[in-house]
């Protein structure tokens, strides 16, 4: 299966909601082969596209990168909203958490989103993790090529 065609459904799903508010969009994709679960892979970066939708302000920014070497599929789920707090950080994977600026949304979310996203990247053999960002948010996901 190609994760490009998975990320580039997300991101077209999520177009008229970018376009309405002005959002600028960078998406970079290298043509890559995984195997996997295609609905369980389209769920994990429609998670984090619609995060990064969400909490993104009008006129900002989302960049989703995918690139790969020999072994591994690496994408970058990156925006430019408030990013997550420092002490919401070690909770942000685990089921019904939302952080403080989720409470402030307009739009309401369950808690499950990312703590799926985690169970769904692990059952493909990859990880998922926040890393550390001066503005927004940034996931990065890893997934094994397929041989």
């Amino acid at each position: 299966m190609c994760i490009r065609d998975r990320i580039e459904e997300v991101v077209a799903d999520h177009r008229n909601s970018i376009l309405a508010r002005n959002i600028k969009l960078d998406v970079q994709l290298v043509s890559v082969a995984i195997y996997g679960n295609r609905n369980q892979l389209k769920t994990v970066f429609d998670n984090l596209v619609g995060n990064a939708v969400k909490f993104t302000p009008d006129q900002g920014l989302i960049r989703v990168l995918l690139k790969a070497d020999s072994k591994i599929a690496a994408c970058l789920v990156e925006d430019s909203g408030g990013g997550v707090d420092e002490e919401e950080r070690a909770q942000i994977f685990s089921p019904f958490f939302q952080g403080k600026k989720a409470v402030k949304s307009v739009i309401k979310g369950s808690g499950l989103g990312l703590a799926i996203s985690k169970e769904y990247v692990q059952n493909h053999g990859g990880t998922i993790r926040l890393l550390p960002s001066k503005k927004g948010a940034r996931f990065a996901v890893t997934l094994p090529l397929k041989e």
